[in-house]
């Protein structure tokens, strides 16, 4: 199986148009309101069940920042986008790998062949425990305290973060062929915790030196099988969730306390999804399985509605503040050009390359806890500033 992925078809071609949307990383919902027309008719001009209008079709190329000529063209907008190595350690029975997810992979393969940034991979003393891997990253990056920021972490070590919509796939990680260069794919539709876990997942596979790839792996959607992969769970999440940290968190619930709110305050405090705490403490022996399920039968929605504590992230991405100045940096930095919002043979690469620098900044200047959007909103946001501020006449 391994390898084989690659070579399977696809389940069915995407319009240039569904492809033109993902590869500026928005919803239908967002192009919809840019072009002045419904989710719904986004999405039956994807299927190929409507044609555009000329004003719409005008809207969306300046969105896409592609010609409208190359939308109605048919066919691929990249041709042989297709990763080159694969090792397929999480997966269902017969899974397989969209045309979208081998084109994000394959784009993340090319910016890391023009990654100048050395990664430098925590080198573990012999014979350390998981807790004892997991201190050492901690301080080794600067980030012991809670919550842990993966995201964070991973730039402080030179990583290159490619965060992005998959379809089946939770992250991947890649190397060069001299391994001094890392690349990590996640997948932005997730909850944000969820990308967390993933992040923290996909550097265990780095930082405990699995193999048995060339130089890409990819976790696709399923439980863990594999004993690495296995390990890697492990490994998130005693970096996520300290156990000595837990237990402490743990000291203060007196029966009779409503366990279950007080395990999602928890899972907030430490920025983990509720399902994987009460998973952690079961694991550390707090509570019997029998707890453990009927605690994963309370829905996480009902108890935020409760204690309303995600109303409490306030910093939002202020795009119109930042957007200009991040974009000046960006060409004197020669990573765009000088008239980049101009090329419309590239013109998705250039809102790529925004977003990116865009989610870096707001990582790195904005604490876990009061990040108020997620990494979606974020490109969502870049894509709609491009178009509104340099809004094509064709």
């Amino acid at each position: 199986m391994l390898g084989e992925i690659l070579t399977q078809p696809s389940p069915q071609n995407e319009s240039p148009f569904l492809q033109a949307r993902r590869l500026i990383r928005v919803s239908q919902t967002v192009a919809g309101d840019l072009a002045g027309v419904s989710r719904q008719a986004i999405g039956a001009l994807e299927k190929g069940e409507r044609t555009p209008k000329v004003p719409e079709l005008l809207k969306l190329a300046s969105l896409y920042r592609l010609r409208p000529e190359t939308l109605l063209a048919g066919g691929e907008l990249l041709t042989g986008a297709a990763p080159r190595g694969l090792a397929l350690f999480r997966a269902a029975d017969g899974a397989q790998l969209t045309a979208h997810d081998k084109r994000e992979i394959f784009l993340a393969e090319q910016a890391l062949e023009s990654w100048s940034t050395p990664t430098t991979m925590p080198v573990l003393p012999p014979g350390l425990l998981v807790p004892e891997v997991c201190d050492h990253i901690r301080r080794l990056v600067d980030e012991v305290r809670i919550p842990f920021d993966p995201f964070r972490a991973l730039y402080n070590m030179g990583v290159l973060l490619w965060f992005t919509s998959l379809n089946k796939v939770d992250g991947a990680i890649i190397r060069t062929g001299a391994s001094d260069r890392w690349a990590m794919v996640v997948n932005s539709d997730q909850p944000d915790d969820r990308i967390r876990f993933s992040a923290a997942h996909e550097l265990a596979h780095a930082v405990l030196g699995h193999r048995g790839w060339e130089h890409l792996h990819i976790d696709a959607f399923g439980a863990p099988r594999d004993q690495q992969d296995k390990d890697a769970d492990q490994f998130a999440g005693e970096l996520l969730m300290p156990a000595t940290s837990l237990l402490r968190e743990i000291e203060s619930y007196r029966n009779g306390d409503n366990l279950s709110e007080l395990l999602y305050r928890i899972a907030d405090r430490f920025q983990v999804s509720y399902a994987a705490v009460v998973v952690r403490f079961g694991n550390l022996g707090v509570f019997t399985p029998a707890t453990v399920e009927q605690l994963r039968t309370i829905r996480p929605t009902d108890l935020e509605a409760r204690l309303a504590l995600k109303t409490k992230r306030v910093e939002k991405f202020q795009g119109d503040a930042v957007l200009p100045a991040l974009c000046d940096k960006l060409v004197r930095e020669q990573r765009l050009s000088a008239g980049w919002n101009a090329d419309f043979a590239n013109g998705w690469y250039h809102v790529r390359t925004i977003q990116n620098a865009a989610v870096r900044q707001y990582i790195q200047t904005v604490r876990p806890i009061d990040r108020a959007d997620s990494i979606n909103q974020v490109h969502q946001a870049v894509a709609a500033w491009i178009a509104r501020q340099f809004p094509c006449a064709w």
